[in-house]
């Protein structure tokens, strides 16, 4: 660009910028438009300071407490046995929240978050009046673990949950898994940490309701060095007499034309039905691995 069009151009700019303020200066509007925001740009910020300085103190105002006691919590299934929202309030030593504290929805998660029974937090509610709703997601037990000390209980994904309330007759009434050979790596509420006690978690889920049904003792995990595996058997159900079943793979993990979970469930309700007993059934038709039978 010459000089000669730089200077055209620096002066079209200042023209423009002259015009500007020209019409802003004659314009009762924009003027009033400007000092109407400046006034509330200073009002949002001493509104703000004065917020921050009286909050403490409005937090605890009774209007705006609820007392632990008073958490609304979803409803815990039947089979938690226990207290549940007390023994959280008790371990995390809560008293009265504020629903007007920013830090209560954390406070609250992390809280019922570390209850072994509680599989997630999906949400904390406050609102006025106060009032505080805590929606979680409850562990489903699945299975018993036989150990030498007798039977402990796990869910879907192999995490141990609670022993207590479990009466003999209903650690009973869920499948049991043999065979383990581990203890638990971690507290309740934490994985069990065996690959094989996954596996039969997995199983036992897919079994659970039928189960009474299908009267069988166990779920065996596999074990390459026990002669009761066969080779590449896999998981295998058996009888109180003994009668072995094999399952195969896992549910979800089932390799080559090994048929799936639901299939084997099929076939094995129909061999029940037509047998009356798993006992009865032939050896020769307990391998519920293959997709074409």
């Amino acid at each position: 660009m010459s000089t000669v069009a730089k200077r055209e151009s620096r002066g079209a700019r200042r023209g423009l910028f002259s015009t500007a303020i020209a019409w802003f200066r004659s314009s009762r509007a924009a003027r009033l438009a400007l000092v109407t925001i400046v006034v509330c740009g200073v009002g949002v910020g001493v509104a703000l300071g004065v917020w921050r300085r009286v909050r403490p103190h409005v937090e605890k105002l009774p209007e705006y407490l609820v007392a632990a006691e008073d958490l609304e919590i979803t409803t815990p299934p039947s089979w938690v046995h226990t207290d549940l929202k007390a023994e959280v309030i008790r371990d995390a030593g809560l008293s009265k929240i504020s629903i007007l504290d920013e830090h209560t929805p954390q406070l609250l998660s992390e809280a019922f978050a570390l209850c072994p029974w509680v599989d997630r937090v999906s949400g904390v509610h406050t609102s006025y009046p106060a009032h505080i709703r805590i929606d979680l997601v409850y562990r489903h037990p699945v299975a018993m673990v036989e150990v030498s000390g007798g039977l402990l209980p796990i869910d879907d994904a192999g995490v141990l949950l609670p022993t207590a309330g479990f009466s003999a007759d209903e650690a009973h009434q869920y499948p049991r898994i043999a065979g383990i050979e581990t203890s638990p790596r971690g507290m309740i509420g934490s994985p069990w940490g065996d690959p094989a006690v996954e596996q039969g978690a997995k199983l036992a889920a897919v079994l659970q309701d039928a189960w009474p049904m299908l009267r069988f003792h166990h779920i065996q995990s596999p074990r390459a060095e026990s002669s009761d595996d066969p080779a590449g058997a896999g998981l295998q159900l058996v009888t109180r007499q003994g009668t072995l079943f094999v399952w195969g793979d896992p549910p979800g993990e089932e390799s080559g034309d090994e048929a799936p979970a639901a299939k084997k469930l099929v076939r094995l309700k129909n061999l029940l039905v037509e047998f009356q007993s798993p006992d009865a059934v032939p050896a020769k038709q307990r391998d519920l691995r293959q997709a074409n039978r």
